[in-house]
């Protein structure tokens, strides 16, 4: 779960630092498209970020395997992704 976790963020990153914006719901679409297992897929609210900052612009969640979900978030700002890269790196 930390491997899908980090490479989503690095996804994330790659694509804030190319300067372009692409939404989310777009990026699990693509990975439905290849066939890559996502179920359960929503729009995150409150009570799934837990103890999380709530910094995300947008932020989406979904299943991958066996009850073990994935976060998908677009940020704003660096500091906003700082921030939750932060809390998330604590964390594991």
């Amino acid at each position: 779960m930390k491997k899908v976790s980090f490479l989503l963020l690095t996804i994330l990153l790659v694509l804030v630092a190319c300067g372009k914006t692409i939404e989310p719901s777009k990026v699990i679409t693509g990975f439905k498209e290849d066939d890559l297992n996502v179920k359960n897929e929503k729009e995150m609210k409150k009570e799934d970020y837990g103890a999380a900052p709530m910094k995300a612009e947008k932020a989406r969640v979904f299943e991958i395997e066996d009850g073990k979900n994935a976060r998908l978030f677009m940020f704003k700002s660096d500091d906003d992704l700082q921030e939750t890269k932060k809390y998330y790196d604590e964390l594991g």
